[in-house]
């Protein structure tokens, strides 16, 4: 996010650079807490956007993820548990 306010600061006054941050279901929660707590970390408010993946049924899962039939489910980044 330092990084984006640096290179923020250096553009037109009112440029706004957007930052997307991929969450899962364990951690939106937790992630939106963060940064309402911190004040998005200096980033104006809609600036940021939180992205949840859904987690996938394990008949969604491809071979290459090594699934198991004793593994129920895929998490959102594919991984199945």
């Amino acid at each position: 996010m330092e990084s984006i306010l640096a290179l923020q600061a250096r553009a037109a006054p009112d440029t706004r650079l957007p930052l997307a941050i991929m969450t899962s279901g364990d951690t939106h929660e937790r992630t939106e807490a963060l940064l309402r707590d911190n004040a998005n970390f200096g980033m104006a408010p809609g600036q940021v956007t939180l992205l949840k993946q859904e987690k996938a049924r394990r008949s969604l899962c491809q071979p290459w993820l090594l699934c198991s039939p004793a593994r129920r489910d895929c998490k959102s980044q594919g991984n199945c548990s």
